[in-house]
């Protein structure tokens, strides 16, 4: 109880995170897109650096943010959304 668990696409699906929110803890992990039970994200286009999606789920108990950056990450947490987005200025290409 009361525990954060953070992992990676390999250990993250929706059912994994609705049983571990039955047992009280709160888990974000990144997700793969075929583990997502058909969450309908828009495409995102490769010049969209930055762009930031949210979709929850039916239930209202997980939140897939997809965020576009060199490629696109999927992250599915049951304890937090994208919060306040600010502008910032790249300084590495």
């Amino acid at each position: 109880m009361n525990h954060k668990l953070f992992a990676d696409k390999y250990f993250t699906s929706i059912p994994v995170i609705r049983y571990l929110s039955s047992q009280g803890i709160c888990y974000a992990g990144t997700v793969r897109q075929n583990r997502l039970m058909g969450c309908p994200l828009p495409p995102v286009k490769k010049k969209d650096h930055g762009q930031i999606d949210e979709m929850v789920t039916a239930e209202g108990d997980v939140v897939i943010t997809q965020w576009s950056d060199n490629r696109t990450v999927l992250l599915a947490p049951n304890f937090v959304g994208k919060g306040n987005v600010d502008q910032v200025r790249r300084w590495s290409e």
